[in-house]
């Protein structure tokens, strides 16, 4: 097929074959193999990938990626949706612990580079998004293009072949400050010279730290990711580990009640958070980078360990005038120092019918695990579509149960 569509959670658990009938798919490895497990995807679900030398990788199955074009808001009056030179590439799984490194080439461009990729779910299917940009797109958007990736056990030295190709879906994306939104400047980012801007990630240096079981991801109106985030958050945490409080008391409206966030508008996040502290601070500690500067990217994955949260606050900029926060429901460090980061957000924040889901007649959102890779040492962050440059990290939100802190 030429046109690939981005997977629902239906379609992503039709993606993977019992494992009976992935031993006896055509070309799996021999028991015992120790092929350095370079995957090149066929059309459909993949055999068992062959066992890592090293069996660090513990890999039950990988389905196709699928690539959509990013469209933004038209500039301040929001009327309608333009598309970007940005893309997102979006990898279906299933597995336990590392899956494996991903590799794209677009184009020109080896556009994702050794990122890695983790699975929460122990088992169940998922989905991991990694924004890129492959250098000047068509104006035409039902050109196809031509792409090949490869899931790794080990990284790569050089881009995989292209083998496929395709017509991108078109994915909106309208997250608070981005594409026109209230405060934002946006407009579709041609102007940055059509030069390709990848998403680089590196060797793991460390077992990944990866929250437990489902993570709530629940869609955001517009410009709400804050409150979201927080009510992602408490209600993980309820769920995970108790907290004496009513299901109601930990909506996104109770929070944008509690916290006061006008409907559609942004809220300061650290007025936002001092509010948060008095309304919850008998259930929760909740501390942040800006007041604990020692809060720093190497301590959160211990603070995932112990089963507490944390949230990432992206920063405004000349472009973004309002920040963005999304939940971190995994991080791992690179050898290279930097860290890949896995965040759970809405791209496409929007009215909704009540605090939980869209409407029927009313898909207008996309929440997403997105890949993110953060360099400490000039605090900046790749992997945020719609953006001239790499995106600053305004501040790191650990939430815990009280007395859980470790």
């Amino acid at each position: 097929m030429r046109i690939l569509l981005i997977a629902t959670a239906a379609a992503l658990a039709a993606l993977v074959l019992p494992a009976s009938a992935r031993a006896q798919s055509a070309g799996a490895p021999p028991a015992g193999a120790t092929s350095p497990g370079v995957q090149t995807p066929t059309g459909g679900p993949l055999e068992t990938p062959p066992p890592s030398a090293t069996g660090t990788p513990e890999l039950t199955g990988v389905g196709r990626l699928t690539l959509s074009r990013v469209f933004v808001r038209a500039g301040r009056e929001r009327a309608g949706f333009v598309p970007t030179d940005w893309m997102f590439a979006t990898l279906a799984f299933r597995g336990r612990g590392f899956i494996g490194y991903l590799n794209l080439s677009v184009g020109q461009a080896w556009v994702i580079q050794n990122v890695p990729v983790t699975a929460m779910l122990d088992g169940a299917p998922e989905a991991r998004w990694m924004a890129f940009s492959p250098g000047k797109l068509p104006d035409d958007t039902r050109v196809p293009l031509k792409f090949g990736y490869t899931v790794d056990h080990s990284v790569r030295v050089a881009a995989p072949p292209q083998t496929e190709e395709a017509i991108p879906a078109h994915q909106q994306v309208d997250t608070c400050g981005m594409g026109g939104g209230p405060g934002g400047r946006g407009g579709n980012d041609k102007a940055r010279g059509g030069g390709p801007v990848p998403l680089v990630g590196g060797e793991l240096a460390e077992t990944p730290h990866v929250h437990e079981g489902t993570f709530p991801n629940q869609p955001a109106k517009e410009n709400q990711c804050v409150t979201v985030a927080f009510s992602n958050s408490l209600q993980w945490i309820r769920s995970s580990q108790g907290l004496d409080t009513a299901p109601v008391d930990l909506t996104p409206g109770y929070l944008d009640h509690a916290l006061g966030r006008a409907e559609g508008k942004a809220i300061d996040v650290r007025k936002a958070i001092a509010k948060k502290k008095k309304e919850y601070g008998k259930l929760v500690d909740t501390s942040d980078s800006w007041d604990d500067p020692g809060l720093t990217v190497d301590r959160l994955g211990a603070l995932i360990d112990a089963k507490c949260d944390v949230e990432m606050f992206i920063d405004s900029d000349d472009k973004h005038s309002v920040g963005h926060m999304v939940a971190l429901v995994g991080i791992a460090r690179t050898k290279d120092g930097k860290w890949s980061i896995d965040a759970a957000h809405d791209i496409k924040q929007g009215p909704t019918n009540n605090d939980y889901t869209p409407t029927d007649a009313d898909h207008t959102h996309q929440t997403v695990t997105e890949t993110y890779v953060y360099s400490p040492g000039d605090n900046t962050l790749r992997g945020v579509p719609d953006t001239l440059k790499d995106r600053k990290v305004g501040a790191f939100v650990v939430e815990c149960k009280k007395n859980k802190r470790k």
